[in-house]
């Protein structure tokens, strides 16, 4: 299963009944009639989504994915936790931490990119959800279990469908700035060099930067025909307080090499599926000594270790006052 039913308080509440169903009904039970006899339970009114709450129970292992199914370790796990029919905030803690992990939907990548977009990213029914599960108002160290599953929720790896949705973003960046550079430097009055701009991490994702341009007026009145490497960062969110994008040792030693000839682009808000990308006419725009004060130190160990992947987290009202 590479993605999960819809994530709500009643589809959760669905898994709930199909796990005491089956320990009702006793282990080794078929699944048509478990599905019949939990439909029957009426609780909301009969009105649950079961079928998509037994999707859940076998997605999250709390049944055996056989046919009979029976309860697993996991599943008698939540069991334990309650004895009533809607599932206390302790069992929802259970299931969804265990579904989550494993099948980390959408918001999930965004997120992770941007940890400040909560309030943004995070759909309606899930925000209701982890609110029933007391996993919003916990985030921090005295609730050491709701702290711990966001604290792993950060390093959980996309699946393939929302790493695939990350990538097109980044894509759909790069070639925001490949027509935007072609175009700066044509009204500039080069249309030779904008004939030779360049998307070379298109051609290799081995370079350390993204787009190979040319200075022009903006950049370098003196000498405008000088190249100038370009790193693009893309985010799917809207910038607002704060801005936030990934960087890797690479890029930034590529940037840090370069100087002058090098700088980075970054667009808000793209949408790989609108037909322009994103509503910002112009990228932020701004140069690698600025960004010297917000990477990890050099670690004492000097060559024998390094990082490899950052988080930049920036103020973005300073970074797009001075440097657009």
């Amino acid at each position: 299963m590479s993605s999960l039913p819809r994530l709500s308080p009643g589809r959760f509440t669905a898994l709930w009944v199909i796990l005491r169903s089956v320990a009702k009904l006793g282990d080794g039970v078929g699944r048509k009639e478990l599905l019949s006899f939990a439909r029957r339970s009426g609780l909301r009114c009969g009105d649950l989504p079961i079928p998509d709450g037994l999707k859940l129970a076998l997605a999250g292992a709390f049944l055996t994915s056989t046919d009979p199914v029976r309860l697993t370790e996991l599943g008698k796990e939540a069991l334990a936790r309650c004895n009533e029919e809607e599932p206390s905030h302790d069992v929802l803690r259970l299931l969804v931490s265990v579904l989550v992990l494993r099948y980390p939907p959408t918001w999930v990548a965004y997120w992770q990119g941007d940890p400040t977009s909560i309030d943004l990213v995070l759909p309606d029914p899930t925000r209701e959800l982890l609110r029933e599960a007391k996993l919003l108002s916990s985030i921090s160290i005295h609730d050491l279990e709701a702290w711990a599953w966001w604290d792993a929720l950060k390093q959980v790896p996309p699946i393939e469908e929302t790493a695939g949705q990350r990538k097109a973003v980044g894509d759909a960046a790069e070639e925001l700035s490949f027509l935007f550079e072609k175009q700066r430097l044509a009204a500039e009055g080069f249309v030779d060099l904008a004939e030779r701009v360049r998307w070379v991490a298109r051609e290799s994702p081995a370079y350390g930067f993204d787009i190979l341009s040319f200075c022009g007026v903006t950049h370098n009145a003196s000498a405008p025909r000088n190249a100038l490497a370009i790193e693009v960062k893309g985010m799917s969110v809207v910038v607002r307080e704060s801005l936030n994008f990934y960087i890797t040792h690479h890029e930034w030693g590529t940037a840090v090499s370069l100087g002058n000839s090098h700088i980075f682009h970054l667009w808000d808000g793209v949408a790989p599926a609108r037909e322009h990308y994103t509503d910002r006419v112009t990228p932020i725009t701004f140069g690698a000594q600025f960004l010297k004060d917000h990477l990890p130190q050099v670690p004492l160990c000097n060559d024998s270790c390094r990082w490899e992947t950052s988080l930049i987290l920036l103020p973005s009202k300073t970074l797009i006052g001075d440097h657009l």
